[in-house]
């Protein structure tokens, strides 16, 4: 049996859809009182490996992880496709060396000659096709 993978394009475009409507509630699964625990644990910890580093996250969606992680970087730039979820982390408190870019994951066009020494990616890696 042969199972034909969906083009890149109809993949991203389906993504990009489905994150912009899910945008409003995306960030329930934080408010779950059984992974308060880990999560608290978690965003106290995301900041150290990113002290003083400069800093690219692909795929910020709403901003979750953003604050925590960018707390003692020397520079953040916070990158998503869709512009529903990154309203969403736009208005929330940031520390102020974050800034945001409407960037795709896949390609990173858009990026120019900006240079980071360190990455991060949250959620995303779950959503990246085996294939790509």
């Amino acid at each position: 049996m042969n199972v034909v993978a969906p083009a890149a394009d109809t993949v991203v475009d389906g993504m990009r859809d489905y994150y912009r409507r899910r945008a409003a509630y995306y960030e329930r699964v934080y408010h779950k009182p059984e992974r308060q625990a880990e999560l608290r644990a978690m965003e106290a910890w995301l900041a150290g490996p990113f002290a003083g580093r400069h800093v690219l996250e692909i795929a910020c969606g709403t901003g979750w992880w953003t604050p925590h992680g960018a707390r003692d970087c020397a520079s953040w730039l916070a990158t998503d496709l869709n512009p529903e979820t990154m309203a969403i982390a736009q208005a929330k408190a940031m520390p102020p060396q974050v800034r945001f870019a409407t960037v795709d994951a896949y390609t990173l066009e858009g990026l120019g000659d900006a240079r980071f020494d360190a990455a991060f990616a949250g959620c995303w890696w779950s959503h990246v096709p085996r294939e790509r």
